[in-house]
């Protein structure tokens, strides 16, 4: 190639992108006045004398709803939530639906935009009596778990935060990460939390959707003067994970450098990969995540080792997860 031509060759890239994120953004701004519910199904519970909600968000490109999802879906509902399966596949065969049924409240058909907080605000909407709601949690089945009982975790997120969430990244701007956000009545009740369902955009560019909804709620938040707090905080783990470096070498034990390097410099990384084991391990965090296991897009050295972790502090049944990697792992034994 030319060097000459690399610059215009980048330029049209992002003219291209640019283009797309607007075509998107127009999109979203029109589908956010049409109606996005495809079809309601009542579940075994009502929602309308519910105090706790939880929304679990769900996709599948095959149209089904895995072991690992009826079981999160059924451990919710022990928890004391009110469940609502918000789901973007197109169309459930009836013995899918049937298997969560029993466990949820209701299960919405949804059209596929605005990626997970898209699925949020449609269940949202659905919330009957919502100003008599005591929590709400968000949650999705991007991991695999709970690995532990969520009700300790879930007495943790108490009174001395509005918002809380289970991990947190300082990627971009401090956030919650949005796979897990419980929200207390001082933040249902806030204007800020009403105006951010009611002004988002139903937008499906990835980077819009991580900058202004999953970086931007938290920092919206944070603005307004919510106390916004987490379980497993990334300091916390952070320091964990180096007082395991100082450990491994003095017992020559194995440590990756590259997570080491990275750790000791200060980047800011995804402690729910790089340091999946030391929150397992170490603070009992009640997941691992999906794409952790099917891609291991980071080359996370020690990652083998997660059935055999998994199995000594969790009563987990790990065939769940197995059984769903086999649909979809390439090329690799996870």
């Amino acid at each position: 190639m030319i060097p000459k031509t690399r610059p215009i060759l980048a330029a049209l890239r992002r003219a291209r992108a640019l283009a797309s994120l607007v075509s998107s953004l127009m999109l979203g701004c029109l589908i956010g006045w049409m109606p996005r519910i495809r079809q309601r199904v009542p579940g075994a519970k009502s929602l309308h004398q519910a105090r706790r909600v939880a929304v679990l968000v769900h996709w599948d490109p095959r149209s089904r709803v895995h072991d690992y999802v009826v079981n999160y879906a059924k451990c919710l509902q022990e928890a004391g939530f009110a469940v609502i399966f918000a789901t973007s596949c197109k169309k459930l065969v009836h013995s899918e639906i049937a298997r969560i049924t029993p466990h949820v409240a209701l299960t919405l058909f949804r059209v596929n935009r605005g990626y997970d907080f898209g699925a949020y605000n449609d269940a949202i909407a659905e919330i009957p009596n919502f100003q008599n709601l005591d929590c709400l949690l968000l949650v999705n089945d991007s991991v695999y778990g709970p690995l532990h009982d969520l009700r300790p975790v879930l007495a943790r997120c108490d009174d001395s935060a509005d918002v809380w969430g289970l991990t947190d990244s300082w990627d971009r701007a401090w956030h919650l990460q949005s796979y897990f956000l419980l929200f207390r009545a001082n933040a249902l009740r806030s204007q800020v939390f009403a105006q951010f369902w009611r002004k988002m955009i139903f937008c499906n560019g990835k980077e819009y959707a991580i900058n202004q909804h999953e970086v931007g709620l938290s920092q919206k938040l944070i603005r307004a003067g919510l106390r916004v707090e987490t379980v497993f905080s990334y300091a916390r783990t952070r320091e964990a994970y180096l007082k395991k470096i100082n450990q491994s070498a003095r017992k020559n034990a194995f440590i990756s450098k590259r997570v080491a390097h990275h750790t000791k410099d200060g980047t800011p990384l995804n402690a729910t990969h790089f340091y999946w084991d030391v929150l397992i391990k170490q603070f009992k965090y009640p997941f691992i995540k999906r794409d952790l296991l099917i891609d291991n897009s980071q080359r996370i050295e020690n990652l083998f080792t997660w059935r055999n972790l998994v199995s000594t502090v969790s009563q987990y049944d790990i065939s769940m997860i197995d059984r769903h990697l086999r649909g979809l792992v390439r090329n690799r034994a996870p």
